[in-house]
């Protein structure tokens, strides 16, 4: 597992792979009301699933959001803590970005 901070002067960690079958986490210090997440692979099973509240993702969980190879999504940190965490996996090696898109 992969433990990423991104400091309060930060907005992003770039082009981080996973490991299949192991979450990494994306700790932004203080509170940011969205971010984006980038899936750069692009092989079909390429698949990056993720959370944003802090939970345990889980490849193909019924909890957990699905972004196909190539995709970007904005995502909503909508818990009223101090940080925002997004934990991501995947069940082969994906490269992905976080960004934070707003603060708070």
């Amino acid at each position: 597992m992969a433990d990423y901070l991104v400091g309060q002067d930060a907005i992003s960690v770039h082009r981080k792979t996973t490991t299949a079958g192991v979450a990494d986490s994306v700790t932004f210090a203080g509170r940011r009301l969205t971010a984006e997440v980038t899936n750069w692979s692009a092989a079909d099973d390429a698949v990056l699933f993720f959370t944003v509240d802090g939970s345990d993702p889980a490849v193909d969980g019924d909890r957990t959001t699905a972004l196909g190879p190539g995709g970007i999504v904005e995502v909503e940190d909508r818990r009223r803590s101090n940080d925002t965490l997004i934990r991501l996996v995947s069940a082969v090696p994906v490269t992905y970005s976080v960004t934070a898109a707003a603060y708070r």
